[in-house]
């Protein structure tokens, strides 16, 4: 009899505790804080973004990134000059690409650096949790809300979706960044 009722408390409890997980790619259970998770530095090793834009789809493009490689392509534009029409090329170009975050948790400070093509970019801002904002847990990072994906201890995804619409068209644009700690 007891064996049935550990059984059943333990089916009960991973039932009872199943849907409620923040991150919609993990960890059902961490004994770690998200503070302790979250602390520390990590470095990018996916990220894709798309930009739609349905009333200039000439502006259409997407980014995506497999190792150190950057990939980014677009439709170029060129205009015959004796009729005026418009020739639409899809292009695509690559480049050197690294990005990092850190966390301090303690101070809520976020540093970021991004190297892009033979540019380095570095930025000293604050995050903070938003807790509540969403059923889903969500990060504000320099003013951009993200919802985190997954928070476990070496890995972080992180996933920003923006959409707008006007009378001539609608834009929808998706970053999901994948992070690995250093």
């Amino acid at each position: 009899m007891i064996k049935i009722f550990r059984f059943f408390s333990i089916f009960l409890a991973v039932w009872a505790f199943g849907g409620c997980s923040k991150y919609e790619e993990g960890p059902f259970l961490s004994l770690r804080s998200k503070n302790a998770r979250l602390e520390g530095k990590w470095k990018a090793v996916g990220y894709e973004s798309k930009y739609t834009d349905t009333g200039a789809p000439e502006d259409n493009e997407t980014y995506s990134l497999a190792g150190s490689t950057m990939t980014y392509q677009f439709t170029d534009v060129t205009f015959d000059p004796w009729t005026g029409q418009p020739t639409y090329t899809p292009t695509s170009t690559s480049y050197n690409y690294s990005l990092t975050f850190e966390f301090d948790t303690k101070d809520n400070v976020f540093k970021s650096s991004e190297i892009s093509g033979t540019s380095t970019y570095n930025e000293e801002s604050y995050w903070s949790w938003q807790d509540g904002a969403n059923d889903r847990e969500m990060i504000e990072i320099d003013g951009q809300q993200f919802i985190i994906k997954k928070l476990t201890n070496k890995e972080l995804i992180l996933y920003l979706d923006i959409s707008y619409s006007d009378a001539s068209s609608n834009v929808m644009m998706s970053t999901e960044i994948k992070f690995e700690k250093e």
